[in-house]
């Protein structure tokens, strides 16, 4: 039997039709996940490591006791000053009872005013002393507290570089210690894209090490250049990190869509027919009579618009187009339309 031309040959296809929409670009750029904060933590007074309550890998809350020292020198030293206060303390009292015996003889003439006068002077001199004791206990009871290393943040510890029985001195690093629940993406972008972002525009991020989750963010800062060589700055995503295994260095895709303020006409991606020679063509249903067919027509692709692309010349809106099945069709050929197309 001689075969049926192309035309008869039906094939079963699905269409829709092109549409006219807000032309939104993706870019995609790559970029570093980065800790708000990494800290150094040192002693602010030198002493004996007496316990290390952490080590690598260990989840700190702020004001957590990472590290003690040897206190019992300081709390004699305080107890020595506590005592001198309370001694100071009860020559104030006595300086005042003191005072009020006077104030009250001197009404009756029982003794001289420059005796009042100089048992007034003992109630400053007294009052002073026991105001320069109370300072050096609060002092002590300052330092003192410092001979425990507490938590800056919430964190992870990332290193330990003091041990049980180590003398430490102020500034000495003795852990390290990094903040992973609210961390940084930051990318470096193309001079051509960075004045067309503004702070809180959203980004959709996509890490390496976590290739079928998505994570939304908002760019949090935009730095100006600071690569000459490269002319590239940077822009800092703020990331809904919660709950998920990611940490500082880790590489990741960020997808921003911004706004061309252009509309034009688009049709679904799957609608384009590539060739070897370069030439993009989407097909075309025109119904007669009740029977449709195709026709292929070139277009002019532009941008890639959230699954869809923008069509810059070839295709007006409104046209029928083959978004399924279009694989293998003919110019002139008979097609079905799928049913819910």
């Amino acid at each position: 039997m001689a075969a049926l031309p192309a035309s008869a040959q039906e094939a079963i296809v699905a269409t829709t039709r092109a549409s006219v929409e807000p032309i939104v670009e993706t870019v995609p750029l790559t970029g570093t996940l980065t800790a708000p904060r990494h800290s150094a933590l040192s002693v602010s007074v030198s002493g004996l490591v007496t316990a290390v309550h952490v080590d690598i890998g260990d989840h700190v809350d702020a004001g957590d006791v990472l590290l003690e020292m040897d206190t019992e020198l300081e709390h004699l030293t305080l107890d020595r000053l506590a005592a001198g206060t309370r001694s100071a303390r009860a020559a104030l009292d006595e300086a005042r009872r003191q005072l009020r015996v006077g104030e009250a003889l001197v009404q009756r003439r029982g003794i001289p005013e420059n005796e009042v006068e100089a048992r007034a002077a003992a109630v400053r001199i007294a009052t002073a002393e026991l105001e320069r004791l109370q300072a050096e206990e609060a002092y002590q009871l300052a330092r003192l507290a410092r001979h425990r290393l507490l938590a800056p943040y919430a964190g992870v510890v990332s290193r330990r570089l003091a041990n049980v029985g180590e003398w430490l001195d102020p500034g000495a690093a003795v852990l390290e210690m990094v903040d992973t629940a609210n961390m940084f993406l930051d990318v470096r972008v193309p001079q051509e894209v960075f004045p067309r972002l503004a702070p809180d525009m959203p980004a959709m991020v996509r890490f390496d090490a976590l290739p079928n989750q998505e994570v939304a963010g908002t760019i949090h800062a935009l730095i100006p250049v600071s690569d000459p060589a490269s002319r590239a700055s940077v822009m800092r995503i703020a990331l809904d990190s919660a709950g998920r295994p990611l940490t500082p260095g880790m590489s990741a895709q960020a997808n921003l869509r911004l706004d061309t303020g252009a509309r034009d006409i688009v049709v679904p991606r799957d609608a384009l027919v590539r060739f070897p020679d370069g030439r993009v063509a989407v097909w075309i249903v025109e119904r007669e009579n009740g029977t449709a067919t195709v026709s292929e027509r070139q277009i002019r692709p532009g941008l890639a618009v959230n699954g869809s692309v923008q069509v810059l010349s070839g295709l007006e809106e409104g046209a029928e187009i083959v978004t399924r099945g279009n694989e293998a069709l003919r110019e002139g050929q008979t097609v079905t339309i799928r049913s819910g197309s």
